[in-house]
């Protein structure tokens, strides 16, 4: 079987050799995934998945295409629908492959840990998010609770020499609340993520999941007015998530950013700042 680098440079040979650059992406990823139900493991998965992109330019023409197959003559077919593809496109010299000779690879010290946790660790995991709500008050059901751990690594290479790899691990765990006692009915869900099993804090995310739904029994809707709000960090995340496409280079590239003619325009309270920071310590993406 060929390493991942080998078909990668197999499929650029391929594009080079029918006049094109190209660009290619591989994605692969392994999953641990257990659900939990009546006290029992209900769903026992390991699971492993790859595939690979790639985009071929010529004269002037992109065309893309994937396999989830590695094999010799899926790879041939892959780049032959690419560059089937761009024939029926429209010329774009703006979007050129520029990159040469880069390598980089993402310091893995915080993202790719290692896990000293067994496999029994796992399941007991899985079993105390489900155990760990039914046993509350007000004989509460949790209908969805899992646990997962998956690792992933992307690798992305051109036809100009770069040569770029990621790799990851993330663990998870959620589980549900689901409270129906008196005629009234609510439900709460609580995950949690981290790249090492022993950073995960089970019983906190069964408290949460509980402890709102809990609060959220008695809710009643309020009266249309104005009213000072305190908001979870997860709902603010929600709320901002609704601007997205403002800090989106593509809907600004596509003319779809709704700020697009606000260039030069106060848009927000100056006070508020927001920063893209991919290095930040400690963050899952």
């Amino acid at each position: 079987m060929n390493s991942p680098q080998e078909n990668l440079d197999l499929v650029l040979e391929l594009a080079k050799q029918k006049g094109a650059q190209a660009d290619a992406i591989m994605s692969l990823s392994s999953r641990l995934a257990l659900k939990a139900e009546g006290g029992s493991l209900s769903d026992y998965t390991v699971a492993s998945s790859c595939s690979v992109g790639v985009r071929v330019i010529r004269d002037g023409r992109v065309g893309t295409s994937y396999s989830e197959s590695l094999a010799r003559e899926h790879l041939e077919t892959m780049v032959e629908q690419a560059l089937g593809n761009a024939r029926h496109t429209r010329e774009n010299p703006d979007e050129q492959i520029s990159a040469a000779n880069v390598r980089l690879s993402t310091p893995e010290a915080d993202i790719l840990q290692r896990d000293e946790a067994s496999t029994q660790d796992k399941i007991g995991a899985a079993l105390r998010l489900e155990q760990g709500i039914v046993s509350k008050p007000n004989q509460p059901t949790a209908p969805y609770n899992s646990f997962s751990d998956t690792e992933h690594e992307f690798i992305v290479a051109n036809t100009l020499g770069t040569y770029c790899t990621h790799r990851e691990r993330r663990l998870s765990c959620h589980t549900s609340a689901l409270i129906d006692t008196d005629g009234k009915q609510s439900m709460h869900f609580d995950l949690q993520t981290a790249r090492r099993f022993d950073a995960l804090d089970v019983e906190a995310c069964v408290d949460n999941a509980y402890d709102v739904a809990a609060a959220l029994l008695d809710g009643e809707p309020v009266k249309t007015g104005q009213y000072s709000v305190v908001f979870t960090r997860d709902c603010l995340n929600e709320i901002l998530g609704a601007f997205g496409s403002f800090m989106d280079g593509e809907s600004a590239m596509k003319g779809l950013n709704p700020l697009r003619d606000k260039l030069g325009h106060t848009v927000a309270d100056a006070r508020l700042s927001v920063s893209d920071v991919p290095v930040f310590d400690g963050g899952m993406a």
